[in-house]
């Protein structure tokens, strides 16, 4: 960070406060839909690991994405906006949920 936006003004403090600003990585998780591991022991150079995940998530999404239900709800939200508004704060609201129910049970499996 520092080696790219030095130019910008940034000192090592500005830098420093800006990562301690940051929500925990557990945290960040949990509003994730999807996580890949790219981190990589020192020997490994080339992770196979991260491009098997990441082969894997490219061909779900292919899956999902050419499903004649998903094209045509596509379809649909985008030729008459209003649906797609209702849509997205649907999916939003559902998102918004689960997000809850996530943080709760993580509150109750927490050490006391």
């Amino acid at each position: 960070m520092l080696l790219r936006d030095r130019e910008k003004g940034l000192t090592e403090d500005d830098a420093e406060s800006r990562l301690a600003a940051q929500m925990p990585l557990d945290q960040k998780v949990m509003y994730a839909d999807v996580v890949i591991d790219n981190s990589v022991n020192a020997t490994e150079t080339s992770p196979p690991r991260l491009r098997t995940d990441v082969g894997k998530l490219v061909a779900r999404w292919h899956r999902e994405s050419t499903r004649p239900s998903v094209i045509l709800s596509w379809l649909f939200c985008w030729l008459i906006p209003p649906v797609g508004l209702l849509w997205g704060f649907a999916v939003t609201c559902g998102r918004a949920k689960m997000y809850a129910k996530r943080n709760k049970a993580r509150m109750n499996a927490a050490p006391k």
